[in-house]
């Protein structure tokens, strides 16, 4: 099912489910522009139940990386959580965050895999900084969880 909000340029998808087109629940083209290494780091954070997963495309944005995942934990453990399961899921593809921030106090955790950057908010957090906002001129894809 595709839902399209324009103001904002947001796309849904579920990573969960490709479709037969290469499209994803509905949201044709973006299953096939993620990597396969932030459809993982996608999959890892659903399977830790992380809320409001927001892709941003910054490809043609920014130059520093090509794509923002950006998702919310309910508790400073559940962020860790996320956190752990990203880094596990993508250590068996032989990858490891080039730096990881704010990991301790765990409001806002940011793990920078070069091509992609990961930002797991607490509530309040992800509220205070709005990267969604600041970051409106990408491509937003809402993704299932």
């Amino acid at each position: 099912m595709k839902r399209e909000f324009p103001k904002a340029g947001i796309q849904r998808c579920d990573v969960r489910q490709p479709q037969a087109d290469g499209g994803l629940g509905g949201a044709e083209g973006w299953y096939a522009m993620m990597t396969p290494l932030v459809r993982e780091a996608v999959r890892a954070a659903q399977d830790r139940k992380a809320v409001d997963l927001d892709l941003l495309d910054l490809k043609g944005v920014g130059s520093f990386t090509d794509f923002f995942l950006i998702c919310s934990g309910t508790s400073s453990r559940h962020t860790q959580a996320i956190s752990d399961a990203i880094m596990e899921q993508l250590e068996k593809s032989g990858v490891s965050p080039q730096h990881v921030e704010g990991y301790a106090e765990a409001q806002w955790i940011l793990m920078d895999y070069l091509d992609f950057v990961v930002h797991i908010f607490s509530h309040q957090a992800r509220r205070f900084y709005d990267l969604e906002w600041l970051w409106k001129r990408a491509a937003r894809i809402k993704v299932e969880g």
